[in-house]
């Protein structure tokens, strides 16, 4: 499930790390997998550097989810 979309400017870190611009727009998707309990089973969040998808998949935390909602 797509729980969220945002372009954004990269990063100093992402720039240096990729070899690219800070002027360059990334894309990030965000996707939260749930069991039939609500509770969160995977988080990934990919962003994509031109063209060349980058993915990090971690257990939210639950400040991270509170932010969520």
């Amino acid at each position: 499930m797509i729980t969220g979309t945002r372009a954004r400017q990269v990063n100093d870190q992402e720039a240096q790390d990729f070899g690219i611009s800070t002027e360059r727009i990334c894309l990030e998707i965000e996707h939260v997998f749930y069991d039939a309990d609500d509770d969160v089973l995977r988080h990934t969040m990919t962003v994509d550097y031109k063209g060349h998808p980058y993915t990090t998949r971690y257990q939210p935390t639950p400040e991270d989810l509170s932010r969520r909602e």
